[in-house]
């Protein structure tokens, strides 16, 4: 596991959050439909949670506390490598939090 696996669902999370609100829309503006259009938003929104329930057991599972916090911050959180890096504080720059990030394997 790395952290383009977790960038990979997030996106994937992304794209089902965008699925689920587009099949919400749809069934107001078709009033008459709902039965299936419920079923549809219903399984999509199992999907969704799916997902996020993998994202955050895969950040969960990172052993370095300090990392693991970052990876939060950055999948979950979607803040910059920069205020991720102010946020925690010390001589880290944006950049060499990325480094950290992207280089860990766990």
């Amino acid at each position: 596991m790395n952290y383009f696996d977790c960038k990979k669902l997030k996106r994937m999370m992304d794209s089902q959050i965008l699925t689920v609100r587009t099949l919400k829309e749809e069934m107001r503006s078709h009033r008459g439909c709902t039965g299936n259009m419920s079923d549809a938003i219903e399984t999509e929104e199992k999907r969704l949670r799916e997902l996020q329930r993998r994202i955050f057991e895969m950040i969960r599972a990172i052993p370095d506390a300090y990392i693991r916090k970052i990876m939060y911050l950055k999948i979950w959180r979607g803040m910059t490598w920069n205020r991720i890096a102010v946020k925690l504080g010390g001589i880290n720059s944006g950049d060499g939090i990325r480094k950290m990030c992207v280089r860990y394997r766990w």
